[in-house]
């Protein structure tokens, strides 16, 4: 459990340092980049796949349903300006001469406080936020919450594409960041490179997950059970790709079987990372917080069975 821990520590205080964070936010403007111009040259298209699937659906079914996206996007909506306000007056204010180091994880730490705050929000009020927003589309004509759901159909296509993307991407250059952190914090250990597998083993759970993802999509107009199917899968290809990544350079020929034993850690690190998929902006961290924190909690691993 400790191992856990501090796991999940050492993760959270490299995604905060300047040197990997600049790595992310670089690669995540450009992926979010890519696929904000993809959705601005086919929306028209997007949108018309998503209203064809909402004429598929009960009303009753866009009702609740409609009333969770709107309910998240608001909530998006909130933690991104509030984290842009208190970024402004903490950082430009206060900051301007504190290390790279503090400055990178006072940023990071923001983010994650302006959702936890909103989360609490919502939560404490969250009959309440549905019950309204079930009213308000329940006023509306029919046509109206039609066209409504399949524009937040389409932006939730953009989001979780960004996401999994990301996740893909972290993946295919895992051999590059992970041997800064190892030069940075254990420049001594050794650490083996086998991209050729990385990159099989990504493409093919890449495929699995848009495979699993259609054959699930229908679930995702069923309330709350959209949520746990989406997390789910947002588990399933961390664990199934980071984790490989990870084993990959600290084993010359890791084989799956033989980290059974590890496996309510690697779950339980993918798990947290993927929590950070429903905060804007904090999304891009997830994958490289959870490559670095299987990494890390490897290598203790085998520092340990080496030491026996």
């Amino acid at each position: 459990m400790q191992d856990f821990l501090d796991a999940l520590e050492f993760a959270y205080r490299q995604i905060s340092r300047r040197y990997i964070m600049k790595y992310i936010v670089t690669t995540g403007a450009i992926v979010s980049l890519i696929w904000v111009l993809i959705g601005f040259f086919f929306w028209d298209t997007i949108i018309q796949i998503s209203s064809t699937l909402v004429e598929l659906v009960p009303f009753s079914f866009i009702k609740a349903n409609g009333a969770i996206f709107l309910s998240t996007f608001l909530y998006m909506q909130a933690v991104l300006i509030t984290f842009a306000v208190l970024h402004a007056f903490i950082m430009n204010l206060y900051m301007q001469k504190d290390s790279e180091s503090k400055s990178g994880l006072i940023t990071l730490t923001l983010v994650v406080g302006s959702a936890l705050f909103w989360a609490v929000v919502w939560f404490a009020n969250a009959g309440f936020i549905h019950q309204q927003l079930e009213r308000v589309l329940t006023w509306l004509p029919f046509e109206t919450v039609e066209i409504a759901i399949a524009y937040l159909l389409g932006f939730y296509f953009i989001y979780n594409m960004i996401v999994v993307t990301m996740t893909l991407v972290a993946s295919f250059f895992s051999p590059k960041f992970l041997m800064l952190v190892k030069e940075r914090e254990f420049p001594y250990d050794t650490v083996y490179e086998n991209e050729k597998s990385i990159w099989l083993y990504t493409l093919r759970d890449g495929a699995l997950f848009i495979i699993a993802s259609l054959l699930v999509f229908p679930l995702l107009f069923v309330p709350f059970v959209n949520i746990a199917i989406q997390m789910a899968l947002w588990v399933w290809l961390a664990k199934e790709t980071l984790f490989f990544d990870a084993a990959t350079m600290l084993y010359r020929d890791p084989q799956k079987h033989d980290f059974k034993k590890y496996a309510p850690a690697i779950w339980g690190i993918t798990f947290v990372g993927s929590l950070f998929n429903f905060i804007p902006v904090i999304n891009l961290f997830g994958p490289f917080f959870s490559e670095i924190a299987m990494f890390y909690y490897l290598k203790l691993k085998r520092d340990e069975a080496q030491n026996v």
